[in-house]
């Protein structure tokens, strides 16, 4: 009786491992992958051209101004860093 059922358990064990023989990943794209972005390329470029600076001292009240913006809608959302 031992023998049979260690027998059955061999056979459920090969037969399960041929199935996994037959599974593979996927291929890795072939294509080119396109991002979707919100915008278009034309209000992007916009955007970009807007933040162009002449100076330094320019970039560094754009950024501050950029960092007090955001972190009004931060505080106001209530958001914490866990």
């Amino acid at each position: 009786m031992l023998v049979e059922t260690r027998n059955y358990l061999f056979l459920l064990i090969f037969l399960l491992s041929l199935g996994s023989t037959f599974a593979h990943a996927q291929q890795y794209p072939t294509k080119p992958v396109r991002a979707i972005l919100p915008v278009s390329p034309h209000v992007r470029s916009r955007r970009l051209k807007a933040l162009a600076v002449t100076s330094i001292k320019e970039f560094e009240a754009f950024i501050r101004n950029e960092i007090a913006k955001w972190a009004k809608v931060i505080r106001a959302a209530k958001i914490t860093i866990n």
